[in-house]
């Protein structure tokens, strides 16, 4: 393994610079949140901690600038300090939205351990700015995603790329007479379109990364659009042979799986109901039979102490025959058919393809590895299997002990497990 990467972070606030970093933290958590965000904590005088708290409560966000640079540790920076800057990893410009400590402020207290939630100054913008409003006529769910990516970049400028994975597998070719875009804010704008008028036909989700970091990331924030129907369009990485130091320190944590016990997207001969935006009506009653669980049971009374209580034994159920009553409730923005097909389309997607979820840690190792969009070999045991896309990544900058402000790298991420190729169609 790798020897252990060190890094050291320097704080722009207020004009000075901190360095005593206890953590710097990265959620990014899509399907949850529509964009990252960051947690820092430091050392800060009482001072410059109660001006922060007042520039925030005046909602006049301050700005934070967070630089990371890689360490040499056989080298020395001077007398007084240990290991010698080599790579600056990344520089981040950030909006502090919330602080705290535990501690009591006075202007008087010497320094305050304090967290201090981050986020970038363009999404902040975007969550409290409603710009794109549109009527748009005769377009596809994707070709307003894309118009919608073309006024960022008319906006903003060139601080955003682009990355779609699967917008052309089982795509929603149903073209909108009239569309009107106005939402509370412009960020919830794609993830609106997906839940509403559904790009593809299988499950997709849309997420803003300000902290994509590896050896193609060119912009500063990611936006990604994933359909998880689309397994075969993701690039496909594994740790057992090119990555020896990751191999080694990713540890798996807990799995689960996903199914759908309480029948929300497959029932048993139910019947079917559907009604798109024009009112248009379909029904299919349930024609038929359908099977409930039935058991046998028997009951016997036992002492206990000085009473009595009542045991119900009961056998294995079967199964016997009612008239069937569910019903399956189905609304559409484009047609009845599209409603049947994704319907069809995402019961065979969990059914056959997804097997579950499943939690790991990644343990003092570089934080270029875990990225969306990518298929990963994790298991030893599954050399040949890329089963595994992560859903939610935390990358976590956290202190060694000691006096030296040294700060290394864990993460913990969710993957989607896939079913291996043996087990798909069965």
């Amino acid at each position: 393994m790798e020897t252990s990467h060190k890094y050291k972070f320097t704080i722009d606030l207020f004009g000075e610079q901190f360095d005593d970093v206890s953590a710097f933290s990265v959620l990014r958590c899509p399907i949850i949140h529509t964009g990252s965000f960051s947690v820092l904590n430091l050392e800060l005088r009482g001072l410059v901690f109660l001006t922060l708290c007042t520039e925030i409560e005046n909602g006049d966000f301050p700005e934070i600038s967070i630089k990371c640079e890689l360490l040499d540790m056989t080298q020395n920076e001077s007398p007084s300090k240990v290991g010698k800057p080599t790579h600056t990893m990344f520089r981040k410009q950030y909006l502090a939205i919330k602080a705290n400590t535990n501690e009591y402020p006075t202007a008087n207290s010497t320094y305050l351990n304090c967290a201090i939630v981050l986020v970038n100054p363009i999404l902040h913008k975007l969550n409290n700015t409603n710009s794109y409003n549109k009527i748009l006529l005769g377009k596809t769910a994707m070709d307003i995603l894309e118009d919608y990516e073309s006024h960022l970049k008319k906006t903003f400028g060139n601080c955003f790329e682009f990355k779609k994975i699967g917008k052309d597998t089982k795509k929603n070719n149903h073209s909108y007479e009239q569309l009107l875009i106005r939402l509370e804010n412009d960020l919830l704008i794609p993830s609106w379109l997906i839940a509403e008028y559904k790009p593809n036909q299988t499950f997709s989700f849309y997420f803003f990364d300000d902290f994509r970091i590896d050896s193609s990331s060119k912009k500063d924030i990611t936006a990604y659009y994933i359909n998880m129907g689309a397994k075969d369009d993701f690039e496909k990485k594994t740790t057992l042979r090119t990555a020896d130091d990751i191999f080694m320190a990713n540890t798996f944590q807990k799995s689960y799986q996903m199914g759908d016990p309480f029948s929300e997207l497959k029932q048993d001969n139910a019947s079917v109901i559907c009604k798109n935006r024009e009112i248009a009506f379909k029904f299919e009653k349930a024609t038929g039979t359908a099977s409930v669980p039935s058991v046998t049971q028997s009951n016997s009374t036992i002492p206990l102490d000085k009473r009595s209580v009542s045991s119900v034994l009961t056998t294995k159920p079967s199964t016997r025959n009612v008239k069937p009553t569910d019903e399956t409730l189905l609304y559409g923005a484009d047609s009845i058919e599209n409603v049947l097909f994704r319907l069809t389309e995402n019961q065979k997607l969990l059914e056959l393809d997804i097997s579950g979820i499943a939690s790991w840690t990644l343990k003092d190792s570089h934080f270029d590895f875990i990225q969306f969009g990518v298929n990963y070999v994790l298991n030893p045991f599954e050399s040949k299997e890329n089963r595994y896309t992560p859903i939610s990544i935390v990358n976590s900058f956290v202190r060694e002990a000691g006096q030296f402000p040294f700060l290394i790298h864990n993460c913990a991420y969710q993957t989607i497990k896939f079913k291996a190729n043996s087990d798909w169609g069965q």
